[in-house]
């Protein structure tokens, strides 16, 4: 596990405003890197379309989805997380 506990209420209240704030999809179709868009099948917060429009926008973006995990699966499933990282950067 990447961190030991939650993170403060007010760092995530923040976060969540700047999300509301910050609308970065026009640049999305500029990233040119070899990308991996990574989806917990589970996700109640990032739904399954979200992470399929983000992987749609990147070109030759790749998604992969994660079945039996939830939001932030890199927290809560890393060795099955960093597999995936490690086939993707072979």
């Amino acid at each position: 596990m990447l961190f030991r506990s939650p993170p403060a209420p007010a760092a995530a209240l923040a976060t969540l405003a700047a999300l509301r704030r910050e609308d970065q999809r026009r640049c999305l179709a500029a990233v040119d890197c070899p990308t991996l868009v990574q989806h917990g099948e589970l996700d109640a917060i990032a739904l399954p379309g979200a992470a399929r429009a983000l992987a749609e926008a990147i070109p030759g973006a790749r998604l992969e989805r994660l079945p039996g995990i939830a939001h932030a699966p890199f927290l809560s499933r890393s060795d099955e997380v960093f597999a995936q990282w490690r086939t993707f950067l072979a």
